[in-house]
């Protein structure tokens, strides 16, 4: 709520003041949320050295797998490696799999307010209800 409020205009001052929470508290919270939004988790990560991967000779054969098959399974991919000569687990093609097929994270959707009476919704469903009552 304070991101969202922030990112409306309102100033520290203001959401602390409505929130009822120290302005320090209200600039934590903004500066750790612009931060977690502008890097990537593997940005706050420390990298250590590269290890050689069993994996890392197959990488090619697989992308060609994955733009022949999209759909491919992991367990596939498996089995057609371990015809080439792969002498690894299972495990580490599937790690890989979801790493290549990861497309990125969403991006935040931010709510809308409206005032009363400025947005509507309709429902398209076909039930008839009678408000009045046609008794006499």
């Amino acid at each position: 709520m304070v991101v969202t409020l922030h990112s409306v205009g309102w100033s520290i001052r203001r959401i602390a003041r409505e929130l009822h929470i120290s302005r320090k508290r209200v600039d934590r919270i903004v500066v750790s949320k612009s931060i977690l939004r502008d890097t990537t988790p593997e940005d706050r990560i420390q990298h250590t050295r590269q290890r050689v991967s069993k994996l890392d000779p197959h990488k090619s054969y697989i992308g060609d797998l994955l733009e022949k098959y999209s759909d491919i399974t992991g367990q596939r991919v498996y089995e057609h490696l371990k015809e080439k000569g792969f002498d690894g687990e299972i495990s580490i093609v599937r790690d890989y799999l979801k790493r290549v097929r990861e497309v990125g994270s969403k991006t935040p959707v931010r709510m809308v307010e409206t005032a009363p009476g400025q947005r509507a919704a309709h429902d398209w469903s076909d039930y008839n209800i009678q408000f009045t009552s046609n008794k006499p």
